[in-house]
């Protein structure tokens, strides 16, 4: 996974397929932040939080994939994809 859209469209989906809007509302997140998001920015640690619990997946991965974006240099944004693609192979559901 390379940005957080899909992450988004999966919220969407568990909610029943509400507008985007609604969405991010329910994230507790401002509606813009879904433009830049589709613009291809990642999201504050909180909010990446906020996703991946959820959708009840590990939240690392997707403060990995939120930095990856975010990232200013190639060697952050290198390290925060190899990071992404390690949770990417594993289960991701969080366990209680």
């Amino acid at each position: 996974m390379k940005t957080l859209e899909p992450l988004i469209e999966e919220c969407r989906d568990k909610l029943g397929g509400v507008s985007y809007l609604k969405t991010m509302i329910h994230l507790g997140m401002h509606r813009q932040q879904w433009t830049a998001i589709q613009n291809g920015s990642g999201v504050s640690d909180a909010n990446a939080i906020r996703i991946a619990d959820f959708l009840e997946i590990d939240r690392m991965y997707v403060i990995a994939i939120s930095n990856s974006l975010s990232s200013k240099d190639r060697e952050s944004k290198a390290f925060w994809r190899r990071t992404a693609k390690t949770y990417e192979k594993k289960d991701l559901k969080m366990t209680a």
